[in-house]
């Protein structure tokens, strides 16, 4: 029965180039499919990001023209306009929407529309945003998915037909280069198989293989193959010739050793003292006996001494004696060494301690070989040690240094005596971007950045020369160009005639440093928020445009800014709206000023400019007034249109001051006298300033005071019913009673404390007392109606004050409806939906809310509808020209008639005359409030006035 492989005819043929064609069509298919997929998903990506384009064109090109006809309620110019609208490619309709209702449709929508955009419709009516509608626009995906399938059917036809026509060339390729090669290969396997050296194999070269390729490679090795076994058998039969003759020659070799026996010796001993030179020592021990033979060495290496005392070429010892020199924790190594020589019969390697006599510690190093008899006895070792404890000392400190040079996150660099760069490492590298065979065999010229001048190295030569090392800082040029600061710290290594053998450099890249230096001290001359100047930089810059004025003859004019309502924004609409708020008033000052002027944050909404070197007065006036038109023009915070405006005080170098703090003063004393003329405007200067400011600092002073002493007192006002001229209510209205000063009007301290915060606890004192005093006419029979409380924008923007009032009521046992709070309109319609919800919760409790002051500001009818208010306050403007004004009566006919749409009650302020009470009466105002009834007067003299309203 044949041992051999069938043969070739037997096999299938081509297998292997049919099995690599079907995994090339496969993968090629599915590498085919995901790119396909990825430029249909990118060719839908793009029409879809068509359509959100034109969109944005639709806003820029249509919306104005849609807003203007909408606003001209021209139907017929609508259509033609939403009809081009929806013409757009892959638009499906277009309609506006006024009051929520389709007012123009062009078009149909589906059913659920795919894309969808909504545009407000805002037309400005006297200098106000109106809201007018909005225009919806439609869009569909249809015509994108459609071309995504056409383009899909066109790649997927080609790439079958590229993937057909690659896989056949594929498959005839392999045929040629691969698979008739190896066939031919396999026929001549087979024949060397049977022992038939003798024939050659040949391959027919047919294109596009090559004779150097991996194919005639093998072929070649399987040539080689043959000759070499034709040569091991040519071989055989000549050894077979000589093993005769070596018979012979054994005869003769046992004659001559005797002779060699002498020889024998000579060489031990000659072993004997190389092996002291080179403090290596050798040992025999066969396995399983006690005994061992050591040279001399090993005693000397252990520390021990022969057994008789003396030593000598090869002493006897023992397995034991060896284990009892070694520390007795590498017993168990020397034990495993041995084990493994015998298994393995190669040598083996171990280190072992050695404790001498001295208590030192010293490191042998032994290799173990196995020998072999061929008789079969047992196995015998072969063992060196030798003394490896000052290389194994050396070894460590270079690795150490090694380790040291490699990981360091500092630089080195070593260059010869002459400068010429031997080597650096990874860090060096990684600093400069110049690798090691870049830079070996140059100079460090190579980095310099051309920063220092020539005199800068030759003082550094000079230093290092004389003291043998230098440090320092040094402008290098990385290979990409890059200058930058690097530490520097350089040591000479001298030989051992005292000359310089090498120079080594470590660098440090101190650039980040440097950015964090910058940064701090860019930060303390700074405002972190704004970037502007601080307040430190500003009095440094302030007092070098002095000391330049003083020289040239020239002025400088400082202009102390601070914002009007900004303590509104940040409270209503919270600290990181204020923050952006003062970013962009820095920006339009910014656009306001020269580029030699400085625009500083003093502080909080303070800001300061320094204009050096103006050529008029006229100047300073200008550039102040061009900063407050900039100002005044709102800003769109969050979404939200906030409206600020400036007060500027100026002061003038050097009538109005010499120093820093004189201008600086001065110009801040003429800002509150710009805010005491109405805000939004500037003042100059001038000397009656000084004290206004000074007492307003004491009139703040007395109010921390006034709060602490318990002089503030509530007054209040009686509301009359128009109809009957019965009391309904009253107003709780606070009055400051100054020990020194007297009574001071409301109109003094109040804003003074809303700058200073002191509003909030003024108006819970207020609060507080009113409830108390209602709680106590409650008892006594008087109450006529609920008693109205101011509630300032402070206390409105604290999400606490909802529960503070529960809380007064509950701590005076006073039931809700016998408490009323007032809210002016402008504190409502700067942030509504906020009101709507505290407001709520306010009225959610009982208490009715009214709206004071109601049409000096804007608002909106669609937020007054859903304000859950109860009462609307006339304000006393409009009141004090019923008679003598028809466009105050119209307004306060038209602000009862709105009430009454709404189901509100109206009261009017500030009636003085009974003409102005019937007006308001036949007009059907609810309720009367002012001096024609009464003054506002302290609790017991109101009381007073109770009395006899019951009483009757």
């Amino acid at each position: 029965m044949s041992e051999h492989p069938p043969p070739a005819a037997e096999r299938p043929r081509h297998r292997l180039a049919r099995r690599l064609v079907q995994l090339i069509v496969v993968a090629s298919s599915l590498i085919a499919i995901a790119i396909t997929a990825a430029q249909l998903y990118l060719e839908f990506a793009r029409d879809v990001g068509d359509i959100r384009a034109r969109f944005e064109q639709i806003e820029d090109a249509y919306l104005p023209s849609v807003i203007q006809n909408v606003w001209l309620t021209d139907r017929a110019r609508l259509q033609v306009l939403l009809d081009g609208i929806r013409r757009l490619p892959d638009f499906e309709s277009a309609q506006v929407l006024v009051d929520g209702k389709p007012f123009v449709v062009s078009g149909k929508a589906a059913a659920a529309p795919e894309m969808v955009r909504q545009f407000p419709l805002i037309q400005e009516f006297r200098g106000r945003p109106v809201d007018i509608g909005v225009l919806e626009v439609t869009a569909s995906l249809d015509g994108p998915l459609q071309r995504t399938w056409q383009r899909l059917w066109f790649v997927l036809l080609l790439n079958g037909l590229k993937t057909a026509v690659i896989a056949g060339l594929i498959f005839l390729l392999v045929r040629r280069m691969i698979t008739d090669p190896v066939q031919r290969m396999a026929k001549q396997a087979r024949r060397l198989a049977n022992d038939d050296l003798d024939q050659p194999l040949a391959l027919r070269l047919r294109y596009p293989s090559r004779p150097d390729d991996e194919i005639h490679g093998l072929a070649a090795d399987l040539e080689r193959m043959r000759l070499s076994l034709r040569q091991q058998r040519d071989a055989l039969l000549k050894s077979n010739e000589e093993l005769s003759l070596a018979l012979a020659d054994k005869e003769i070799a046992l004659l001559q050793s005797k002779a060699s026996e002498q020889a024998f010796q000579e060489s031990r001993a000659h072993l004997a003292r190389a092996q002291k030179v080179a403090n290596l020592g050798s040992w025999e021990w066969t396995w399983g006996e006690e005994e061992m033979r050591w040279s001399e060495e090993v005693f000397r290496l252990l520390d021990l001494t022969p057994a008789a005392g003396k030593l000598a070429v090869a002493s006897l010892s023992s397995l034991s004696r060896l284990k009892a020199a070694l520390h007795p924790e590498d017993i168990a190594s020397l034990e495993r060494q041995l084990q493994q020589a015998r298994e393995s019969q190669e040598v083996s390697a171990a280190e072992f301690r050695v404790v001498a006599g001295d208590g030192s510690v010293r490191l042998l190093r032994q290799l173990v070989e196995p020998l072999t008899d061929g008789a079969g006895g047992a196995p015998r070792l072969l063992g060196t040690l030798q003394d490896i404890t000052e290389q194994k000392r050396v070894e460590e400190a270079l690795e150490l240094a090694a380790s040291v040079f490699t990981t360091t996150r500092e630089g080195i660099l070593v260059t010869d005596a002459r400068g010429v760069i031997l080597t650096v490492n990874p860090a060096f590298t990684a600093i400069t971007g110049y690798a090691p065979e870049t830079v070996v065999g140059q100079t460090p010229r190579l980095l310099r950045s051309g920063r220092h001048d020539q005199d800068f190295y030759d003082k550094l030569w000079l230093g290092l020369n004389e003291t043998g090392s230098w440090q320092g800082e040094i402008w290098n040029r990385r290979q990409n160009g890059e200058a930058y600061p690097q530490w520097t710290s350089i040591s000479t290594i001298l030989d051992a005639t005292g000359q310089p053998k090498r120079r080594v450099a470590v660098i440090s890249d101190v650039t980040e440093m440097r950015r964090k230096d910058e940064w701090i001290r860019h930060l303390a001359y700074h405002d972190a928020l704004t970037g502007l100047p601080n307040r430190l930089l500003l009095e440094d810059r302030l007092s070098q445009a002095i000391s330049v004025a003083h020289r040239t003859g020239g002025g400088v004019a400082v202009l102390f800014l601070d914002l009007d309502r900004f303590k509104l924004v940040n409270d209503s609409l919270g600290h990181r709206a204020g923050d952006d708020l003062l970013k962009r008033v820095t920006d339009r000052v910014n656009e306001c000023v020269r580029g030699t002027d400085t625009v500083a944050r003093q502080g909080g909404d303070e800001f300061v400019l320094i204009l050096p070197g103006f050529a008029a007065i006229d100047d300073v006036a200008h550039v102040a007034e061009k900063i407050v038109v900039a100002l005044g023009r709102g800003f769109d915070i969050g979404g939200q249109q906030v409206h600020v405006g400036a007060s500027i005080g100026i002061s003038v170098h050097p009538q109005d001051g010499d120093d820093p703090d004189a201008l600086l003063r001065n110009a801040d004393a003429a800002m509150y006298e710009a805010k005491a003329a109405g805000r939004g405007t500037f003042r100059f200067f001038d000397s009656h300033m000084n004290s206004r400011a000074i007492h307003r600092l004491q009139l703040e002073a007395s109010l921390w005071r006034a709060l602490a002493e318990h002089q503030f007192e509530v007054f209040y006002q009686p509301k009359m019913d128009l109809a009957d001229g019965a009391i309904r209510g009253m107003e709780a209205l606070i009055r400051w009673r100054d020990p020194q000063r007297g009574l001071v009007p409301p109109v003094e301290f109040i804003p003074l404390a809303e700058e200073t915060g002191l509003i909030s606890e003024i108006g819970d004192w207020v609060l507080d007392d009113a409830c108390r005093q209602m709680r106590l006419w409650v008892d006594q029979g008087l109450m006529s109606g609920p008693v109205a409380v101011n509630v300032s924008a402070r206390q409105l923007g604290d999400p606490e004050f909802s529960g503070r009032v529960r809380a007064t009521l509950e701590r005076h046992g006073l039931e809700s409806r016998w408490l009323q709070l007032e809210v002016t309109e402008s504190v409502v319609m700067t942030e509504p939906e906020r009101a709507i919800g505290i407001l709520g919760a306010l009225a959610g409790q009982g208490i009715t809310i009214a709206i004071d002051d109601f049409g000096t500001g804007y608002s909106s009818f669609s937020y007054l509808k859903r304000l859950p208010i109860h009462l609307l306050k006339i304000d006393r403007s409009f009141v004090d020209d019923i008679g003598t004004s028809r466009e105050d009566e119209s307004i306060v006919v038209a602000i009862i008639t709105v009430a009454k749409s709404l189901g509100l009650q109206v009261v009017a302020e500030g009636v003085e005359t009974a003409a102005q009470a019937k007006f308001l009466a036949d007009q059907g105002c609810d309720f009367g409030q002012g001096y024609l009834y009464s003054r506002p007067v302290p609790a017991a003299e109101f009381a007073a006035l109770l009395a006899p309203t019951l009483a009757g």
